[in-house]
């Protein structure tokens, strides 16, 4: 009864979540929807920029007046809900709230996938992907005005389904088999800094997996492109960053001023990507004392040879024993270096060529 009685307050501007949707990007943050006592579809909002990508925002524009009615509990609105509850006995069916559900269904299974070290079983992703799916067909469902669905039935028939590949679908369609009347002021609510503590948490897992998982093709020489995993990208790049030559290649080169700024650009970008230690070669070339060789070719011999002098000097049995911690280390970083460059020696047939941008990224696999 407090409820029902919160909900006929009718303290809820419209102008105002006009205001939060179109102002500073509050849209895409889901803040109407928060604003509107509607935390689950602000949870999702957050959760993809707004309703995939705007799409949500952009039915938004006509649909917050009802919106705004149903939290306001507006004569309409409650006469509109007491007849259709009356003549049916669950919410109509509505084919853009089934492609709703699907569609955020797949997302949060793509990002529950992420959700781990790549060291764990498969099975778990399996798993994690399945109810990552489930939970976004049902709060997808659930954020329907009115609507409501079983979270239990919608797991299990995802769990049951893991390992088919249609985790997604069964979960709809358990959800749909299960879908009932929730009036809005009937409805458990999360708070809102709940909300914001959920979305940042989506946000840590899909943007964390993506660098445990993702991957990044180079085009190391002539066409020829190798895969890395872009965990280890990003720590080179971090490792060996030097700013005082990224500011010089950026200072370098074409200005606005030129009249074919607009091509030689690319030639700067090229410059810049290439003083990126993507591919963590430059820190193997240092490692092995082979600095003269930064953005020269290099044969195997060249390799062997700094290999071998460095092994000499650090190895530990020939050095004090107050650095023979140390020397370990030194000579596991030697022997890294070692494997990078020889691998990318068997690869290509000569070192990179950084001069021309060899090591610039072309996409995420």
């Amino acid at each position: 009864q407090q409820q029902q009685q919160h909900w006929k307050e009718g303290d809820r501007s419209l102008l105002i979540a006009y205001a939060l949707q179109m102002l500073c990007g509050g849209g895409y943050l889901g803040l109407h929807h928060l604003y509107l006592d509607r935390p689950l579809q602000a949870f999702l909002w957050a959760c993809s920029f707004g309703g995939f990508f705007g799409v949500g925002l952009l039915r938004d524009f006509f649909r917050l007046p009802h919106y705004a009615g149903v939290r306001n509990s507006s004569p309409q609105c409650e006469d509109s809900l007491a007849t259709e509850m009356k003549y049916s006995k669950v919410p109509p069916w509505s084919l853009l709230r089934l492609l709703g559900c699907y569609m955020f269904g797949e997302w949060f299974c793509i990002v529950a996938n992420l959700a781990g070290p790549e060291v764990f079983p498969s099975a778990y992703f399996v798993i994690t992907s399945a109810l990552g799916g489930a939970l976004g067909v049902w709060l997808a469902g659930s954020a329907c005005t009115h609507q409501g669905g079983s979270l239990k039935w919608t797991f299990l028939a995802s769990l049951v389904t893991c390992t088919s590949g249609k985790s997604v679908h069964a979960g709809l369609v358990a959800f749909q088999w299960t879908r009932h009347w929730k009036p809005e002021a009937t409805k458990q609510r999360p708070r809102r800094w709940q909300i914001v503590v959920a979305a940042l948490v989506f946000w840590t897992t899909a943007i964390g997996g993506f660098i445990e998982h993702g991957s990044i093709s180079l085009n190391v020489s002539e066409g020829k492109f190798e895969t890395y995993k872009l965990k280890d990208c990003m720590w080179n790049v971090l490792r060996d960053i030097d700013f005082a030559d990224l500011y010089t290649k950026f200072q370098s080169g074409p200005s606005f001023q030129d009249d074919d700024w607009g091509f030689r650009w690319q030639e700067k970008w090229d410059s810049f990507k290439g003083s990126l230690d993507v591919n963590g070669e430059k820190h193997a070339l240092k490692t092995l004392e082979m600095d003269s060789f930064i953005g020269k070719a290099y044969t195997e011999d060249d390799v062997k040879q700094h290999f071998k002098r460095m092994a000499k000097q650090w190895h530990p049995d020939k050095v004090s024993p107050d650095k023979r911690a140390e020397a370990e280390k030194r000579m596991q970083d030697i022997n890294e270096a070692k494997e990078i460059l020889t691998g990318k020696l068997g690869r290509t047939g000569r070192g990179i060529d950084r001069s021309k941008g060899g090591s610039g990224g072309s996409g995420v696999g």
